[in-house]
């Protein structure tokens, strides 16, 4: 099995990562779906959690390609997902923040 040096971060290894953002998103996601008086915060945390992933991921892609030579298919398919999950969480906190503008009806 190929194994980069790339694959661990101070000991840690990349997947091991991986698994602890999407199981901290799981959560955050099932509140703002299952809550419905959710505090903000969940939205924000959800949005911080997914860009870093998302920027994280970016930067592995780069190395895939650059410098190790290599894809990985399980993480171009985590490299999707949790930037699929970044758009999603701009898109609730775009809407989230329209419709804190609104205070009551405008007779």
């Amino acid at each position: 099995m190929y194994r980069s040096s790339y694959a661990e971060v101070t000991g840690i290894p990349v997947a091991l990562l991986g698994a602890g953002m999407y199981g901290a998103l799981l959560p955050l996601i099932a509140a703002r779906r299952l809550w419905p008086g959710a505090p903000p915060a969940i939205g924000v945390w959800t949005f911080a959690l997914a860009l870093g992933g998302t920027l994280y991921s970016a930067y592995l892609s780069y190395l895939e390609v650059s410098v190790i030579e290599a894809i990985c298919i399980w993480c171009v398919v985590s490299a999707a997902l949790v930037t699929a999950i970044l758009l999603l969480s701009v898109r609730e906190l775009r809407a989230a923040s329209g419709s804190a503008g609104a205070t009551g009806p405008s007779d």
